[in-house]
């Protein structure tokens, strides 16, 4: 479940799993990629990501 926020040129966000009962977990080492670009990162041991962010990206694919 990944949260959004946008600032100042750059995309931060949390991605998480909830386990099978209904825990949110962060998940560490999701690719977050802009879709169409060799843009990207990888999320951190507490499921945290930093992007930059231009308008032509559209999309985020994890």
């Amino acid at each position: 479940i990944p949260t959004l926020l946008f600032a100042q040129d750059k995309i931060k966000g949390n991605i998480f799993e909830i386990s099978l009962e209904g825990i949110e977990l962060p998940l560490f080492g999701a690719n977050v990629i802009w879709e169409g670009s060799s843009v990207g990162t990888v999320s951190d041991q507490d499921g945290n990501f930093l992007l930059p962010y231009d308008k032509s990206y559209k999309t985020l694919v994890f």
